[in-house]
């Protein structure tokens, strides 16, 4: 059955695959039907695209733990990020994210369908960039510089803080050094970033002891909102350790430091109100 369905795919890249990529290498016309397969994607298409050329957003978008546009997406049609079901919609522009669904992308992109692969910026600077392009690609470069000059005078309006350590900790000990828009977000406030203290990159694990014995002066810790914490690597995050040494702790929603878009004013919004 998942030969047929690719065979049917060549098949309709044979005939409509070449006319899209002449159409996308011309670059002059804005895309008229937009599909999004990633839930950054999502969020930044709802916040910058007609809604009228919104042909699909991904299976998340509607997720309330995860996406913080939730409300706004229940009325558009919804995908799994698969090949076939994207081809059947005929989108001229199909956007997924940097890391995700590789066969998906590969496939539509042999096609000649136009394939945007939305980056994942790790600091405050790539953020910027991230929705720039995407505007300029959407056909909307204006509503892109709007957004970005919104979310900066936001995040200049919160006041200054005195100095301190802080650290954002996930499931399994996992946390965010430098670079990363968790590290640009704390040294926005003036906090050192315990992670990158310790010498930790973009992504790493910090030991609870490691994270007990420095002490910071705030804990952001990483959550998914109404979902009740289950795993064991979860059950780090409840560690008697942490209470213990009576650290501050804030609990983030990982929705609003997720994906680089205007949600990371609310997640620095909670830091401001957190941070000594």
């Amino acid at each position: 059955m998942r030969g047929l369905a690719a065979a049917f795919l060549f098949l309709l890249g044979a005939s409509v695959g070449p006319c899209m990529a002449a159409e996308a290498q011309a670059g002059d016309a804005p895309p008229q039907r937009i599909v999004s397969a990633n839930l950054c994607a999502d969020r930044l298409v709802v916040a910058l695209a007609d809604p009228g050329k919104i042909v699909s957003l991904s299976k998340f978008a509607t997720d309330p733990n995860l996406s913080t546009v939730a409300d706004q997406a229940r009325g558009f049609p919804l995908n799994h990020a698969d090949a076939e079901e994207i081809a059947a919609l005929h989108p001229d522009l199909v956007i997924f994210g940097q890391y995700t669904q590789k066969a998906s992308s590969d496939m539509l992109k042999s096609l000649g369908y136009p394939v945007y692969m939305l980056p994942h910026p790790r600091d405050l600077a790539a953020m910027r960039k991230t929705i720039r392009d995407l505007a300029a690609r959407l056909g909307v470069p204006g509503r892109g510089e709007a957004l970005v000059a919104d979310i900066d005078a936001r995040l200049d309006a919160l006041p200054a803080h005195k100095p301190s350590r802080a650290v954002f900790y996930a499931a399994g000990g996992w946390t965010a050094g430098k670079p990363s828009l968790a590290d640009d977000l704390l040294k926005h406030f003036g906090a050192v970033n315990l992670a990158t203290e310790a010498g930790i990159g973009a992504n790493g694990t910090l030991p609870l002891e490691t994270l007990v014995a420095a002490g910071p002066d705030l804990i952001v810790v990483e959550t998914m909102g109404d979902k009740r914490q289950v795993s064991l690597a979860e059950q780090l995050l409840d560690h008697p350790a942490l209470a213990e040494r009576n650290m501050r702790r804030l609990d983030m929603p990982m929705k609003l430091w997720d994906c680089a878009d205007s949600a990371l004013v609310d997640a620095a919004r909670l830091i401001d109100e957190a941070l000594p």
